[in-house]
Formats: structure tokens, C-alpha cells, sequence
């Protein structure tokens, strides 16, 4: 069976959240050495995007699902900062990617996002990705649920269990 097509559309700015169970990487996931690294490395992307929205420049949708009567960012936390330091008075239409997904399904997919683009995911973070995907998620997340996702089988009986 086909997988329903996500939705291209603009949104609010406004109307865009956050929930911090579909936020990949925490400032918690970070090792130590490495936090203030990726969070400078981080904060220049965000300001880099910023300046080119501030240009007139497209950007990639942010991805989001419908949860509930609300638009969570699924894959673009950091493209919906830029978009709030770029027009911190302004409310602009958004260009947004309303994913077919469920809450639990953006949840279980949450750990591999950012491994095309950004900042990636280490192995670690990956895996600490998915263990909070699985312990947040209103549903049991199925390890074959994981593998189907790219995750190795015995790593992803592993995090379920944990979780």
C-alpha cells in the first residue's frame, strides 16, 4: 500500500510549535566537550538561514505534522528559529511540508531525521533519539518499527526493551 503524500503549503508563523518530544537533539544528548561545538555550530546555521529569509531567499519547508488542532515541527527546529530571529515582529506565511504521519509515526521516524542535512546525528544520538521516541510515544514503539527505519535489529530490541 502507498504511503499518502505529504501536503506543501504555507502556514502562519505563528501557528508553528514546538514539542519537545519531536526535538531529535537535546542539549541533555550532548556530551559535555562537545555541547558548546554544536551549539556554536548550530547558532550559525540559525543566524546563516536567517540572513537569507532576511534576503528574500526560499528556504526548505519545515516539516510538520497535525496533532491535536496544532502544527508540530517534525524536521526544521532550526529553520523555525531562524524564521523567529529573521521576523521577531512579523508573522509571515510560512512555506511549510504537512507530513502524512500520525504523532506516534513522527515519533518513531523522529530519531532518523537530520541524517540528510544539518548538523547529523551521531550513532549516539541516534540511538538516544530513539530511546526517547520510544519511552515519549503514546503507543509501544515495536523494535521492528526501528529496524524499519534503518535501525539495526539487535540495537533496536535493545532501546524497546530499555524503553
Amino acid at each position: 500500500m502507498k504511503e499518502p503524500e505529504s501536503i506543501r503549503t504555507h502556514l502562519p508563523l505563528s501557528e508553528i510549535t514546538t514539542d519537545f518530544r519531536l526535538q531529535v537533539r537535546t542539549d541533555d544528548m550532548l556530551q559535555r566537550g562537545e555541547k558548546e561545538v554544536k551549539n556554536i555550530r548550530l547558532e550559525t546555521m540559525v543566524d546563516r538561514i536567517a540572513t537569507s529569509l532576511e534576503a528574500g531567499q526560499d528556504i526548505e519547508p519545515i516539516k510538520v505534522i497535525e496533532h491535536k488542532g496544532e502544527y508540530l515541527v517534525f524536521d526544521g527546529h532550526h529553520r523555525l528559529k531562524a524564521y523567529q530571529h529573521a521576523f521577531p515582529f512579523d508573522n509571515p506565511q510560512v512555506p511549510v511540508e504537512i507530513m502524512p504521519y500520525s504523532y506516534h509515526e513522527a515519533l518513531a521516524k523522529g530519531y532518523s531525521v537530520n541524517t540528510t542535512h544539518g548538523e547529523g546525528l551521531n550513532d549516539t544520538e541516534r540511538s538516544q533519539a530513539a530511546l526517547r521516541s520510544c519511552v515519549y510515544s503514546p503507543e509501544d514503539i515495536k523494535a521492528k518499527v526501528l529496524q524499519k527505519e534503518g535501525m539495526k535489529e539487535r540495537l533496536s530490541q535493545k532501546i524497546t526493551q530499555a524503553a
